[in-house]
């Protein structure tokens, strides 16, 4: 009896933006992707850069660092208009806060050297160090979020997206209305400089982990669960 021939298992395929593969599933309504065309043709962007940390801007780094530490390890942060992130040098310096994954989310390319796109046209770049996957997309923030399932996302940062940076207040109050949509319950959001933030303090679904009132306005916010 001759041998059987042994099958080859096959191989796996390799998905490029396996991240955003299972991050953008879903489909929004035509009248949904019209809106959010029309606030993002009115939202007179400008390029942001951040030239301090988020800790320093709060003004307490200590506890900011330990909330961020306790809420972010293992988890995928979605940096909103994060550009040439100072957040993201930020995290790398302070090893005790290990993230599962880290994305960007910025309109302006010149940032990134972006080499892929995605099923829904944005155009990424994503690199796996150490285990650890960072993405680079460009795509308008409420465009990008539109794509995302209801409380599917843990953490995001909002740094630095005020009046001179988008001057359309109907931008402001979507985008935290997507933020509160996309987080779950659990999940926080933090930033500073940020009037989608400012909107989410007044929140009761959100609780205040850390507040700063001073010059720059700041909050951790934590997504409260509803039984």
């Amino acid at each position: 009896m001759g041998e059987i021939p042994r099958q080859e298992e096959p191989e796996q395929e390799k998905m490029e933006g396996n991240m955003l593969d299972i991050l953008l599933i879903r489909i929004p309504s035509k009248e949904e992707k019209q809106r959010v065309s029309y606030l993002e043709a009115h939202a007179n962007d400008e390029s942001f850069k951040a030239n301090h940390s988020f800790p320093d801007m709060l003004g307490k780094e200590k506890e900011v660092y330990n909330i961020l530490r306790e809420k972010l390890n293992d988890k995928l942060l979605i940096d909103l208009g994060g550009g040439k992130s100072s957040l993201e040098r930020v995290l790398e310096n302070n090893k005790g806060i290990q993230l599962k994954g880290y994305l960007n989310v910025d309109k302006f390319p010149s940032n990134f050297n972006l080499d892929k796109k995605t099923p829904q046209g944005f155009n990424f770049e994503e690199e796996s160090i150490n285990g650890k996957t960072k993405t680079y997309v460009e795509a308008g923030m409420l465009d990008f979020l539109q794509y995302i399932e209801n409380h599917s996302i843990e953490a995001i940062a909002l740094n630095g997206i005020d009046w001179e940076v988008i001057g359309s207040i109907e931008y402001h109050e979507e985008l935290a209305k997507e933020i509160k949509r996309v987080l779950s319950p659990g999940g926080i959001v933090f930033g500073y400089d940020s009037i989608a933030i400012n909107d989410l303090l007044q929140d009761d679904d959100f609780e205040i982990k850390s507040e700063s009132t001073g010059i720059n306005i700041g909050a951790i916010l934590e997504k409260r669960e509803r039984k």
